[in-house]
């Protein structure tokens, strides 16, 4: 199970049609990213995950917050 969308992962998925990794691939995931101080070696840091998932992700740890893409509300009276 992908620990992050918790579906099922299929772990012979390797390679889409065009050659690059398929979006459902197997990927190891670090809780802690190495980028923010996690190990990549240490068992209890690592999970799996989709590649997608995975690349959603990105350097986030648990507890941060996502960022919002709606704009903010005009403030101008001239409207």
């Amino acid at each position: 199970m992908c620990a992050l969308c918790r579906r099922p992962v299929d772990k012979a998925l390797r390679l889409a049609p065009d050659g690059r990794p398929h979006p459902l691939s197997p990927e190891v995931d670090e809780i802690i990213p190495v980028s923010r101080g996690g190990s990549p070696y240490e068992r209890a840091n690592v999970q799996l995950a989709h590649r997608r998932c995975n690349q959603r992700k990105g350097n986030r740890m648990p507890g941060d917050r996502v960022k919002t893409t709606r704009l903010p509300l005009p403030v101008s009276q001239q409207w």
